[in-house]
């Protein structure tokens, strides 16, 4: 089993990336010869662009005939090359594997630094680049400036319930039973939080199997029920920051009301986290 097939049929078994997947099938399925050919997939934390980039890059290092080998450099390492060893050194970025190179450069300031030697070596190698969506902005206007190529650019969204779901599934593996419905809840209950800063997508999958597997084993079972989903004080935390939202929004006037609930909830808290700490 070569490593292009391993490289395909883990990126065939990654969940979502739907566009990403029929891009790379239908350039496997061409006639072209090899070129470098280039990816920018951009996203918000814990939409595995991290995890699909090494799909890709084992695929691009075997279409370009360097069978499977490939070089990961993030945005620290890319510094100490730059700035350390300057221009002769850049020229050297990927010699050893030239067949592809994963650079994870996330912010829009990393990417202004780094842009233009990653757009340079694009000539010659196979290049992969994880970033935010700012990232992404920065680099379309130094693609304007230093080069084109062949380059295949991709927002990865954040997943759906549905996506979730699969992933739980996957997660848990052989770690604990669930019925399908608990982890549809599941899925649900992680979805809320999408949008917002707080969403983290599979980071948030790998925290929830953890907590309720070790809830489920705190109270003797092998099946995940419910209640080993949730987290009391998180809960309760996210219930009544709703709360005080919902009266900010919903309710006109009554700002001495307002006010009062406010401080009530805040001392309320203090007195808590006293508690707390005994």
């Amino acid at each position: 089993k070569t490593k292009k097939k391993d490289g395909v049929a883990d990126l065939a078994n990654l969940v979502g990336y739907q566009k990403v997947k029929r891009e790379v099938f239908s350039m496997l399925k061409s006639k072209l010869d090899p070129m470098p050919r280039h990816f920018i997939l951009a996203g918000n934390k814990g939409t595995g662009k991290k995890n699909l980039a090494n799909c890709l890059a084992r695929i691009l290092a075997d279409w370009n005939k360097h069978k499977g080998r490939f070089e990961t450099y993030s945005a620290a390492e890319l510094d100490v090359l730059v700035r350390g060893h300057g221009q002769e050194v850049q020229n050297r970025l990927g010699e050893q594997h030239k067949g592809c190179i994963i650079a994870n450069v996330d912010s829009a300031k990393d990417m202004e630094q780094f842009g233009r030697v990653l757009l340079t070596k694009a000539e010659t190698t196979s290049v992969v680049i994880t970033c935010s969506p700012e990232g992404r902005k920065k680099l379309a206007s130094q693609q304007d400036r230093f080069g084109g190529g062949n380059w295949s650019s991709f927002m990865i969204a954040d997943f759906s319930d549905d996506e979730l779901y699969d992933m739980l599934r996957i997660e848990l593996g052989n770690k604990k039973r669930a019925e399908e419905k608990i982890l549809k809840e599941a899925a649900k209950q992680l979805g809320r939080l999408r949008g917002t800063p707080e969403y983290a997508n599979y980071q948030d999958v790998r925290k929830l199997v953890r907590r309720a597997s070790y809830n489920a084993d705190a109270n003797g079972r092998d099946n995940i029920v419910s209640e080993d989903l949730v987290d009391p004080d998180q809960e309760r935390s996210r219930d009544v920051k709703d709360v005080v939202k919902e009266l900010d929004e919903q309710i006109v006037g009554l700002e001495p009301v307002k006010l009062e609930v406010k401080q009530l909830i805040q001392m309320a808290n203090l007195d808590a986290e006293r508690k707390k700490q005994g």
